[in-house]
């Protein structure tokens, strides 16, 4: 297919009814009429050759090729974003509150350490810092932004891949003097082992041997405070995920 022709505007009704929810809430966002959304839909529908969304009792609901154009659309917008903040002035400094979300670890171990240097760069920042002991809603919270481990799942939260967690292990000297090191993962079974919640109830996203692990070792603390982790591994307490 071409793009000679295509008309772009539809790309945009079909992302708002998709996050809308319903024809009505589209037209109402976008200032026009129902008619008028359910005929871009349709143009746009038979223009890539497929069904994107379909109907069922609480609203629209995306068919499989919809949600591949409806991920393709939010690149494209936000592509356009960063034209349009490119060709801004970009010697204008950014201003004003942000209210960042994020977890136990990251918070006060990955991101508190950064800040004072970010301030240093962005001094009209004012930067509210949430660190949440369960999963980092943004809703819940009321945040701008959150860095968590799950991509979520809702149409209108724009999500970007930082990075990957990398899981590994610690123990004090003291604790390796008196118990002995492990040789294999499996021989953990016998020793003290130290686990963040997070973590736990990630357990199921883990690589299959990891997870047969998770069975069988003997757990001596699960605490939702990565602080209270630490100072137990620290002082001998066990080997900490």
């Amino acid at each position: 297919m071409h793009t000679l022709g295509f008309d772009w505007d539809n790309l945009k009704v079909f992302k708002v009814v998709a996050e809308a929810g319903s024809i009505r809430a589209a037209a109402r966002k976008l200032e026009v009429s129902g008619p008028t959304v359910t005929r871009a839909l349709e143009a746009l529908e038979t223009k890539l050759g497929s069904e994107l969304l379909v109907r069922d009792p609480k609203g629209m609901r995306l068919t499989p090729a919809g949600y591949i154009v409806l991920k393709q659309v939010e690149i494209m917008t936000e592509s356009v974003d960063s034209i349009i903040e490119s060709a801004s002035d970009i010697d204008s400094e950014i201003e004003g509150p942000i209210h960042l979300l994020t977890g136990d670890g990251l918070g006060p171990y990955w991101i508190a350490p950064q800040l004072a240097r970010f301030h240093e760069e962005n001094p009209k920042i004012e930067l509210k810092l949430t660190v949440a002991q369960g999963p980092a809603e943004l809703e819940e919270y009321d945040a701008d932004i959150a860095i968590q481990f799950v991509e979520p799942t809702r149409n209108d939260l724009i999500s970007k891949r930082m990075g990957v967690v990398h899981y590994l292990l610690f123990a004090s000297q003291q604790y390796i003097d008196t118990y002995g090191q492990p040789r294999s993962l499996f021989d953990f079974e016998h020793h003290r082992n130290l686990f963040h919640s997070a973590y736990v109830n990630q357990k199921d996203a883990w690589k299959p041997k990891a997870a047969d692990l998770k069975k069988v070792v003997d757990t001596s603390l699960v605490t939702n405070s990565a602080a209270a982790m630490i100072k137990v591994c620290e002082n001998g307490g066990g080997i900490a995920l």
